[in-house]
């Protein structure tokens, strides 16, 4: 057997060969009968306390799925699995349990992909306080009840360049549960700004709704080249925020995808101002040979006395630079960028997809036999 579900599904205490027998006698049992399980699905609806000095007994474990409650006593054991290369971890919400707040630092020396899907701030706790010397793939999906997580999401980034060396991709999908209020929005450069400083990274996607909303400056996107020289998809979806500086010209998107001829996937929320047409509308970039996906964030404001002239100009200026665009792909959802900024890229896509209908209709047809 390679493959071991179990599901605890009631306080500790379980029926096995019929005689009752506690979780740990239950895995300890399992474990002896299957040395060679190498992937583990786990479900807890109480905390594991019992189990975790058994987890290690799994020694070939490859892959482990937990559901259910995160404990020091967990974050300890899964230290011991020593060929483990996949975490995922899909946990309940719960008050902080003592102990999650000053974690030791554990190290999961040979876990190379980590999926954890949370309601619970004590997540970010651990997170901060693990070491990944051969994580090459991140994905979080974080829901706070009752703060803004940024802070500890800022720690948790500022860990990953620390202790994981080989981060080639991060992933993160969270919600802000509470308004900032008087306090300054977070710029979005210095959420990132950890990430900023892993130069291997080839994904980085931030999806991030509620309250969470950010300004992007020219200067912001023109860091991205340098930081992430081998970056195929960069995804910041997010709700725009107006400032009182001038938001980044639209020229500044034909820069960066010069700049990256690696990009596959590209979101930007920047909020783009596109009135000085005769900076950019012809602008001279190579045709971009791998970009497909593309969503911008465009300043509604723009082009208030002739919106149409400007969005078709825009139109022509993206196809001539991006002309493998895939105009069918869904990219964002209106609830995280705001419905109004999906309706307007909408237009402009589709004034893309006339100019390539008319293409194709005056494209010179294939002589015939």
């Amino acid at each position: 057997m390679r493959d071991l579900t179990l599901d605890f599904d009631s306080p500790s205490h379980r029926t096995w060969d019929g005689s009752r027998m506690s979780t740990a006698d239950i895995m300890s049992n399992m474990a002896a009968r299957s040395p060679d399980v190498e992937a583990l699905n786990l479900t807890f609806r109480t905390y594991p306390q019992d189990v975790c000095p058994v987890l290690p007994k799994f020694t070939r474990l490859r892959l482990l799925v937990v559901t259910g409650w995160l404990t020091p006593s967990l974050h300890e054991a899964i230290e011991a699995l020593n060929h483990l290369e996949t975490l995922y971890v899909k946990l309940y919400w719960a008050r902080a349990e003592a102990g999650m707040e000053s974690l030791q630092v554990r190290r999961y020396r040979s876990v190379k992909t980590i999926v954890v899907l949370t309601l619970s701030e004590p997540l970010i706790s651990a997170f901060r306080s693990t070491e990944f010397p051969m994580l090459e793939h991140a994905r979080l999906e974080v829901w706070p009840h009752s703060s803004d997580a940024t802070e500890g999401l800022t720690q948790a980034m500022e860990n990953l360049h620390k202790h994981a060396p080989r981060l080639r991709s991060f992933c993160l999908t969270t919600r802000s549960a509470a308004a900032h209020g008087d306090r300054p929005a977070p710029q979005l450069a210095t959420v990132i700004e950890p990430l900023l400083r892993i130069p291997i990274l080839e994904t980085l996607s931030l999806t991030l709704e509620g309250n969470y909303s950010f300004a992007l400056t020219r200067a912001d996107i023109l860091s991205f080249p340098a930081a992430w020289p081998h970056i195929s998809t960069l995804v910041l979806a997010h709700a725009p925020l107006a400032t009182a500086s001038a938001p980044p010209s639209i020229r500044v998107f034909f820069e960066l995808i010069a700049a990256c001829p690696r990009l596959e996937t590209l979101v930007l929320c920047a909020r783009f101002d596109c009135t000085a047409r005769a900076e950019w509308q012809d602008v001279s970039v190579p045709p971009h040979a791998a970009l497909r996906g593309l969503f911008l964030g465009l300043l509604l404001e723009t082009g208030s006395y002739n919106p149409e002239r400007t969005w078709r100009a825009l139109a022509a200026a993206v196809d001539r630079a991006v002309p493998l665009m895939d105009l069918d792909r869904q990219l964002v959802r209106p609830e995280v960028v705001g419905a109004q900024a999906v309706e307007t890229w909408r237009e402009v896509v589709g004034h893309i997809r006339d100019l390539r209908s008319a293409s194709a209709l005056h494209a010179p047809s294939s002589p015939g036999w």
